[in-house]
């Protein structure tokens, strides 16, 4: 849709929009991290429970994603987005006044069911309100902005959360969000020039593409590989980066909330980098082969060199965020598996399971600790020795190089390339 046919700030208003509610998104996704210490101490929690209590978010968020195209078809990005921003917000107030797990991981559902539609609305808005030339720029666009959101979430809310306690931390968020859901109900519209369809009933087009997509194994390979390979980005970085850091490398905890951020720094600048790469290069699969290696190339390090100095340390983040962000080739690599008329259904279905991934992977590392536990506490906490962390975080090195196996399976195939497709 050409922006010709609106007034002329509209579209970049309601495009800044969704990407604020997407910003928001990644702060509440990533915000655990940087206070994961006080929240286990708050509930009473081991490292397998606050694992569970995170990984929840993901429970909701994995496969709504699969719902959330044909509704976003059907009634449009307003409804969607505003209902989703309230939902997020609600979802911060219930975790910021909880004083259990259980409690803690209802706001979690909340917001991952919240957060579903983020992405989603980005492409959406952006395809509806602005011409197709500009697509594959507004989307990387949107990438990078929601990274710079998980930036915040962490180094930013580490020291906060420090200075006035994880509560406050929330408690912020709650503000931003209502603040950011009025926004989105006041000025949030959708495209006049695309009326909404009237008939309500299900499609058949939309199931026989379900079906298609489903039916096909290369789509699971395709989606495990990228799951495995944004398991770095979503468990290490999303949730256990910062107290690894901390504990393993000896550092303080705001130094390591920024180390940890530099990951997503990475993605920022790597992401339209692996895109416009892989236009040129046309060869998104030699791509995804090399990738994995670098990042685990960068990860080993982290992981196994000890008294590492933060400033070999920062590099090394920025580079595993760098070569991390190549995954995004995953969602181009199963569009070009099925017929274009499936482009939103292999979206979908990739995205499943790329976040299913995550939320498998979250609690397993909190279990391999609890697993490796020497049964030493501080207080109401409880420590964890170094090799109780290296053999827990030993699942990264591992999906890593199974990311660089399982691309080496996937055939070559193609119909048209679209490097505009991120997470």
């Amino acid at each position: 849709m050409n922006t010709r046919k609106h007034p002329s700030l509209s579209p970049w208003l309601i495009w800044g929009l969704a990407c604020a509610f997407f910003f928001f998104e990644f702060m509440v996704r990533v915000a655990p991290s940087g206070m994961l210490r006080y929240l286990m101490e708050s509930f009473t929690l081991s490292a397998a429970g606050i694992g569970f209590v995170n990984a929840c978010y993901f429970y909701v968020f994995a496969p709504a994603q699969i719902p959330i195209g044909p509704l976003m078809d059907r009634y449009g990005a307003r409804r969607l987005v505003f209902w989703g921003s309230v939902l997020m917000t609600f979802g911060c107030l219930i975790f910021a006044t909880a004083y259990g797990g259980i409690l803690a991981a209802t706001g979690r559902i909340f917001m991952g069911l919240g957060s579903s539609v983020g992405f989603v609305a980005v492409v959406y808005i952006s395809s509806h309100w602005f011409a197709k030339e500009r697509l594959a720029f507004l989307v990387g666009m949107a990438n990078s902005i929601g990274m710079l959101g998980a930036v915040i979430g962490q180094g930013p809310t580490s020291l906060i959360t420090e200075s006035f306690g994880w509560r406050s931390s929330f408690f912020l968020y709650l503000i931003l969000g209502v603040f950011l859901t009025i926004l989105i109900g006041m000025y949030l519209k959708n495209d006049p020039n695309n009326p909404l369809p009237t008939d309500s009933s299900p499609s058949k087009d939309a199931l026989g593409h379900f079906v298609s997509v489903a039916k096909s194994p290369l789509t699971w390979l395709n989606g495990v590989a990228g799951s495995l390979f944004y398991s770095v980005t979503s468990v290490f970085a999303g949730l256990w980066g910062i107290d690894f850091l901390s504990e393993v490398h000896g550092i303080k905890n705001s130094s390591a909330a920024f180390g940890i951020s530099l990951i997503f720094v990475g993605w920022m600048i790597g992401g339209p980098v692996m895109g416009k790469l892989a236009d040129y290069w046309q060869k998104e699969k030699t791509i995804l082969w090399i990738t994995p290696l670098g990042a685990l190339c960068c990860l080993l390090p982290i992981l196994y060199t000890e008294a590492l100095h933060v400033w070999a340390l920062y590099p090394l983040l920025l580079l595993l965020g760098f070569f991390s962000s190549a995954q995004i080739l995953n969602y181009t690599i199963s569009i070009e598996l099925h017929d274009p008329s499936s482009k939103g259904t292999v979206i979908a279905i990739t995205n499943f399971v790329v976040m299913m991934g995550s939320s498998f992977m979250q609690p397993l590392v909190g279990f391999l600790l609890d697993s490796n536990w020497s049964g030493q506490m501080d207080g109401l906490l409880r420590v964890y020795t170094k090799d109780a962390w290296l053999i827990a975080t030993s699942v990264f090195p591992i999906a890593l190089f199974l990311t660089f196996l399982i691309n080496l399976l996937m055939p070559k195939k193609g119909h048209q390339h679209n490097p505009e497709v991120s997470f």
